[in-house]
């Protein structure tokens, strides 16, 4: 038998190798260091691994962003290896950039609530807690007056000749904000930022996965002395002021803007007269104020199914339901509001290909509101999904009827293998007969059920349930009789 050596190999069965050592590499490329010496070993070895030191890369609707992502697109080797791109959606408000006034209000907003998160937050990692919680104080002393100095930068009688060092900070902070939104508005102008988008996506031969989100706030890091200092300095102030905003809005912009809700639908109309059938898709955002921003015309929805006609998994999150951040707030969302929301879903849920499919709705409903969507408006049992081969579902915050939740059972329980439920609210019956629903999954392998809500147990949570026995008694798992039947019997 003749003797294999690494000059011998194919250059494919060489890629598909050292493609185990980029699985972990991001579009940084000093976080591929394997990769990179490798490289250095032969000149195959140079051709073959280069493609795999960029397998991710990362767009927001900046011109700086875009010209990053086009040099990427453009470049002979680094684009053949890019197999997932997040598309960053949150937008620079043009209620904002307009008024000095509602800017340097919404900061201080933003600043404060910053401050009283930061406040609460625990978990000092050394010992000397005493030592840290004194230091923590004095910088949160020394923070709490900025929001009301920012907030006088708009009275009419302030003399900006005047203006404190934290208040010059904020007015050169809106300065930059209107210079980003105008930036923003130059990117978008007439649709050009998708078609740019679409076309440089056209260039990764290799694309597998494309995730749509809205940016994630800056949240508390670590309680250490140093990052009190950093977390509080003049540069993270400032970073926080330019902050572009999630599709729910901010406190103060909430209820007076909408989202780019074009930038979605313009990206799948777009994509669907391509040849990019992505096999992952990820869609990631916040809940606007007023839904009914999200009613997509019937072309729009046919451009959803198209482009995800062959996808193997969906992830579907919309979160952070409560209305400017608030429980204060009306949260109730009428059927009618959520409609085009529901419609939507459905044409993402509608691959008969898919395997994979996450429904994360979490904190909905908010603060006791009752439900007014269920998973039937969210995934059609009659479309192309019911030919699919489901392997694993996990559904987060989701409604159900008890006629929906026996639909789906039928429908894949022979394939279903992996089912997680979290804070499931059941909207019609009682969750005893829920569970001997959720028994007619005969190859289920993987089990998780937490928190569930409605039915009997109404919309608070209950403690003590017997959950681990309920997923042994839905597995088989030598349970004969309903853990939630004797349950009800003890409490009585």
């Amino acid at each position: 038998m003749p003797s294999t050596t690494l000059s011998t190999l194919p250059n494919e069965l060489l890629g598909t190798c050292i493609s185990y050592l980029s699985s972990t590499s991001t579009a940084c490329l000093a976080s591929s260091p394997d990769i990179q010496n490798l490289r250095l070993v032969s000149r195959r070895l140079h051709a073959v691994s280069s493609p795999f030191l960029i397998t991710k890369a990362y767009v927001s609707f900046t011109s700086e962003s875009f010209r990053e992502l086009e040099e990427l697109a453009n470049h002979h080797v680094y684009s053949k290896g890019v197999k997932k791109v997040k598309i960053d959606v949150s937008y620079f408000d043009k209620y904002l950039a307009d008024d000095l006034r509602h800017f340097v209000e919404n900061a201080a907003t933003v600043l404060s609530q910053y401050l009283e998160r930061l406040e609460r937050s625990r978990g000092f990692p050394t010992r000397k807690k005493r030592s840290k919680k004194k230091f923590k104080y004095q910088y949160l002393s020394e923070a709490y007056p900025i929001p009301d100095q920012w907030s006088r930068v708009s009275a009419e009688d302030f003399k900006r000749d005047k203006a404190t060092k934290k208040q010059q900070l904020v007015l050169d902070a809106y300065k930059k904000y209107v210079k980003l939104f105008e930036d923003q508005e130059s990117v978008n102008h007439s649709g050009d930022g998708i078609v740019r988008l679409v076309r440089a996506l056209e260039k990764f031969t290799a694309l597998e996965k494309i995730v749509v989100q809205d940016k994630r706030r800056c949240k508390p890091s670590q309680q250490t002395r140093l990052s009190y200092a950093v977390q509080l300095s003049d540069v993270e102030l400032a970073k926080r002021c330019l902050q572009s905003s999630q599709w729910k809005g901010t406190f103060q912009s909430a209820m007076l803007t909408s989202p780019p809700i074009h930038l979605v639908s313009g990206l799948f109309t777009a994509l669907a007269d391509t040849r990019i059938r992505p096999r992952q898709f990820v869609i990631k955002l916040t809940a606007p104020t007023n839904m009914r921003c999200m009613d997509l015309s019937s072309n729009q929805l046919q451009a959803v199914r198209k482009t995800l006609e062959r996808a193997e998994r969906l992830d579907f999150y919309m979160q952070g339901w409560a209305r400017k951040g608030s429980y204060a707030e009306n949260n109730d969302r009428s059927r009618g509001e959520l409609a085009g929301f529901g419609a939507f879903a459905k044409a993402c849920f509608s691959s008969s290909t898919l395997q994979n499919l996450t429904v994360n709705l979490y904190n909905y409903p908010c603060f006791h509101e009752f439900p007014q969507i269920s998973i039937s408006d969210l995934l059609d049992l009659s479309d192309d999904i019911a030919k699919s081969h489901l392997t694993s579902i996990k559904f987060i915050n989701v409604p159900f009827k008890v006629g929906e939740m026996l639909e789906l059972v039928n429908t894949f329980k022979l394939t279903l293998k992996s089912f997680e439920g979290s804070e499931l609210y059941l909207l019609d019956g009682n969750w005893e007969d829920s569970i001997e629903i959720l028994r007619g999954l005969e190859n289920l392998h993987h089990l998780e059920l937490q928190y569930p809500r409605g039915g009997e147990f109404g919309d608070r949570y209950v403690r003590n349930l017997p959950i681990e026995q309920m997923k042994d008694y839905i597995m088989r798992l030598g349970i004969e009789r309903n853990p939630l039947e004797i349950w009800q019997e003890d409490r009585e």
